[in-house]
């Protein structure tokens, strides 16, 4: 081999890739296999490290059971419309009538520690009970004796078990929740479902309560003011019998039934949609819509870790062919300002 040649397998000679004479433009795919090939050890080394790394990732979770619900959030009930008239007695109620929440929402409650805690703090079948209820921290392992600490402790662990996914288009939220007991973890994602929907019906309930006490505020604020101007068109007649004939008079007599009508109006609808208070308060709305209820999963997440061990791979062998590439340009770019030198 001259002196002039390059060495496949020698670093200390390193492939120019490209041009012989001035800048690189392309590299060709024989240039690019000859980089890889001078480097196969690092990119070995870079995907056996994905491939354990993710590997080890993966086998926390390959003896795990998933079970999977779905649900939709309907539209909540409709807010209480105050009548247009009541514009005029300068009423604002979006802090009383709105209640809508998102789905997003109730995706971010099926993790809240407040509903976990409730989920916690129930008695569940395992497979290994025989039929027996267990409090959820006996069934989970934990061995606080403290039943709040314990309690506090399940629903902090459910809260990483636990894990949801919103579908762009349909809108649907895909709840998921993973344990070593099966049926344990179908249990737990069918109470965490029926206590979102306990959640929402008792949201609902309590600001329908709040409409309504709002709204007997205002027609009796409303019958008061109406009786108020009924009042003031009496006194003016009976002050005024002898004056009907008076321009003066006459418009002040207008005036006085115009103010009239328009309370009545007001007293009237703010009256109609009282009622309209008084039914939805009543009422029970259904917000929580259960699509696909909790299922028993039949086997572990085995396939799902072999997955995310091919993932490790593929990252791993990625990395190894970038780093290659790099450390190949170094060595080009060193080599060049020795031969300048």
């Amino acid at each position: 081999m001259t002196a002039g040649s390059v060495g496949i397998g020698n670093p200390a000679n390193p492939i120019k890739a490209g041009y012989a004479e001035g800048p690189r433009e392309e590299t060709s795919l024989l240039a690019f296999a000859s980089i890889l090939l001078v480097h196969r050890r690092l990119i070995a080394a870079c995907t056996l490290a994905g491939t354990l790394v993710f590997g080890a990732i993966a086998a926390t979770t390959a003896d795990l059971y998933v079970s999977n619900a779905s649900f939709i959030v309907k539209g909540t009930r409709a807010p209480v419309q105050i009548p247009g008239g009541a514009a005029a007695l300068g009423v604002t109620l979006s802090a009383y009538m709105e209640f809508s929440q998102s789905v997003a929402f109730y995706a971010d409650l099926s993790r809240a520690m407040n509903i976990l805690r409730i989920v916690a703090a129930k008695d569940y079948v395992t497979e290994n009970s025989a039929g027996k209820k267990v409090p959820l921290p006996e069934a989970m392992g934990i061995r606080t004796k403290n039943r709040n600490e314990a309690i506090e402790e399940a629903a902090d662990q459910l809260s990483r078990d636990v894990s949801y996914a919103i579908g762009n288009r349909t809108g649907v939220v895909k709840l998921a929740v993973r344990g070593r007991d099966p049926v344990l973890a179908q249990q737990i994602d069918a109470n965490i479902l029926a206590e979102l929907d306990k959640w929402s019906k008792q949201q609902g309930h309590e600001q329908a309560i709040l409409e309504r006490k709002f709204m007997e505020q205002l027609v009796a604020d409303a019958r008061v003011k109406l009786a108020q101007a009924e009042q003031a068109e009496k006194s003016f007649l009976e002050l005024n019998r002898l004056g009907a004939t008076s321009p003066e008079l006459r418009i002040q007599y207008e005036q006085l039934t115009r103010d009239v009508q328009m309370r009545q109006e007001i007293y009237t609808s703010l009256a109609q949609t009282l009622e309209q208070a008084r039914i939805e308060e009543v009422r029970s709305p259904t917000v929580i819509n259960v699509i696909e209820n909790a299922d028993l999963p039949v086997e572990p997440q085995r396939r799902e870790a072999l997955r995310v061990t091919f993932t490790g791979l593929a990252v791993g062998l990625l990395v190894g062919m970038v780093l290659a590439v790099l450390r190949q340009r170094v060595a080009e770019k060193q080599l060049t300002q020795i031969d300048q030198v």
